[in-house]
């Protein structure tokens, strides 16, 4: 997000334009990752008590994005630790004793990439492993290299049915489910640029080292060296002269929140 304000100024007719600019920049240090389904006993032992039929859940995890890679061995697969999960089954939160990762493989057998997510939860005082996956669309997220980012890519849709991952409960995942993707701002950064379009008539600028010298009474200025020299039809230079672009930025004061 971006909101910018502009200011436009003449230093010396003809000879230097000054552009100053304000703008917002919002900073998002944490990935949420979110989807729901079915949670049913894989077997005869039910200690959370949900039924044959089991309960719906929705599961809401966070992970920050400078998080470490816990599988720097191939390319194709990437692991976080996650800060934080929510696991809502009937309509209960059920508390989160952590052990909670996610688990991203990019282009698995060429057909889909996945999304898996293992943690405890505890309900009726027993802690339980819960594992669940999604079925993502091909190329939803990419890797390049053995150590990854957790990555931000658009909300998108669990392509096929899918059941995870053993244990005392299964979940099951519906295709065409919603897996939801948001990038959480940490803090909001204005920022302050400046830029010096440097206009100069002939004789008026010296080449000095690697840039253009500019003096203006007292001040002195520092350009990128001149982008040329434009000349009228009978090859003579323009009114313009010389021009040159320099710009830089830097954070505005008390301006971050």
């Amino acid at each position: 997000m971006k909101h910018g304000q502009f200011q436009l100024a003449i230093l010396s007719a003809g000879t230097i334009v000054a552009l100053q600019l304000q703008f917002l920049t919002v900073f998002a240090n944490t990935i949420r990752y979110s989807w729901s389904g079915q949670l049913v006993p894989s077997g005869e032992d039910d200690p959370w008590q949900i039924g044959e039929q089991g309960q719906p859940f929705a599961l809401d995890l966070a992970v920050s994005s400078t998080a470490s890679d816990l599988l720097d061995a191939n390319v194709e697969f990437a692991a976080f630790d996650v800060d934080e999960a929510r696991f809502v089954l009937g309509g209960d939160e059920l508390l989160f004793s952590g052990n909670g990762n996610v688990d991203f493989t990019d282009n698995h057998a060429g057909l889909f990439d996945l999304l898996v997510f293992h943690g405890d939860f505890e309900r009726l005082g027993q802690i339980i492993d819960i594992g669940s996956l999604t079925v993502l669309p091909m190329a939803s997220f990419q890797f390049s290299q053995t150590i990854e980012s957790p990555p931000l890519f658009p909300s998108t849709i669990n392509l096929d049915r899918s059941a995870c991952c053993g244990g005392l409960y299964t979940s099951i995942i519906a295709a065409g489910s919603a897996v939801r993707v948001v990038g959480e701002p940490a803090s909001v950064g204005l920022w302050a640029a400046s830029c010096l379009l440097i206009v100069v008539a002939p004789g008026g600028w010296k080449r000095g080292g690697k840039g253009v010298r500019v003096e203006k009474g007292s001040e002195l200025f520092l350009v990128l060296p001149a982008v040329g020299t434009p000349r009228d039809k009978r090859g003579r230079s323009s009114l313009l002269g010389r021009s040159s672009f320099l710009c830089f930025a830097w954070p505005s004061a008390g301006a971050e929140r």
